[in-house]
């Protein structure tokens, strides 16, 4: 176990490392009275994005203005790349367990981000793989798409992936865009200052710690400026929202469009965009065929057949069911 000591005055009492499927690594700091969460945030991200610093210096600022459904900041390590935070209890709900209750509050939190004004929004630059012009939208494919197509089929299950990469996902791709093309037209392709929004960028109750008295919100990593559309989608097609009943989806979207009453336009651009986050999740799926993550599959499990194989059909499954607006 690292010794974490010299970060604090006080004696610790004991440390515990967190289970948790995330790319960090997370300690509870327990000390007679208190307890902290100590956050040693992983390196390694496409477009060297800095995680710690964006998280710290979102989760600090939405602090001072006052948000309390969020950790309370406490230190951050730039050389160690290693955060402190207050440790907030709660759980993980289900997909399957999400309720009304649930949606309005998660619909809260995101009003009051979305809400923020210009002059906040100048603040910070564009999330993670934000998507601030139309054509973006579809660079995001691209990339991805880039990112997975060069690995060697020289077995079973990477064939079965290569075919399917060929057969059905490049082609629903060229259709996209090609649909894209004819219909854009009149939709201006950059969205103003004003239009967009800060958001978390990877929203969903995946990052929502629930109890009887509270709800907090954690993962703002990717913090920045982006599409309120592209927030939107990204929350109806995210994997930890499968389960998520329509109802309480349709709930989200009703709620959310009450709430901020979003320009003219925002409807037709969140059908127009819907198929485009459907197919990035697809590649979303797919990126386990990239290079680095095959290595690391190998290197971690000695065998990559289950978890491509999973992969694989999680993909199938999505590109059948790309729009959620039918």
């Amino acid at each position: 176990m690292l010794d974490f000591q010299k970060y604090f005055k006080e004696k610790i009492e004991y440390t515990r490392k967190l289970n948790h499927r995330g790319n960090n690594q997370l300690f509870e700091i327990k000390f007679s009275e208190k307890r902290y969460l100590l956050k040693l945030y992983s390196e390694k991200h496409m477009d060297n994005w800095k995680r710690g610093k964006s998280e710290f210096n979102a989760i600090s600022y939405l602090w001072e203005r006052g948000f309390r459904e969020i950790p309370q900041p406490i230190a951050f390590y730039v050389d160690e790349n290693i955060a402190i935070y207050s440790y907030e209890l709660g759980k993980i709900l289900r997909s399957e367990e999400v309720n009304e209750e649930n949606i309005v509050k998660a619909t809260d939190f995101l009003f009051k981000l979305h809400c923020l004004s210009v002059e906040e929004k100048k603040l910070f630059g564009p999330a993670s793989s934000a998507c601030l012009f139309l054509s973006e939208y579809f660079n995001v494919l691209d990339r991805r798409f880039a990112n997975i197509s060069t690995f060697s089929p020289d077995s079973p299950i990477l064939k079965m992936a290569s075919e399917l990469i060929q057969n059905k996902v490049y082609p629903i791709i060229q259709d996209l865009k090609n649909n894209f093309s004819l219909s854009c037209k009149g939709i201006p392709d950059e969205l103003s200052l004003e239009a967009q929004v800060l958001t978390p960028a990877d929203f969903g109750f995946h990052n929502i710690l629930v109890s009887p008295d509270r709800y907090t919100f954690v993962d703002f990593e990717y913090f920045g400026r982006d599409d309120p559309v592209r927030q939107i989608l990204d929350f109806l097609h995210h994997d930890k929202s499968i389960g998520i009943k329509k109802e309480m989806k349709d709930l989200f979207i009703k709620t959310y469009h009450e709430h901020t009453k979003p320009n003219d336009g925002f409807e037709e651009r969140l059908k127009f965009l819907d198929p485009l986050i459907g197919m990035t999740w697809v590649l979303i799926y797919l990126n386990v065929l990239s290079k680095d993550y095959l290595e690391h599959i190998k290197f971690a499990q000695g065998s990559i057949e289950g978890v491509v194989e999973e992969r694989i059909m999680k993909a199938e499954k999505k590109l059948n069911d790309l729009f959620f607006f039918k």
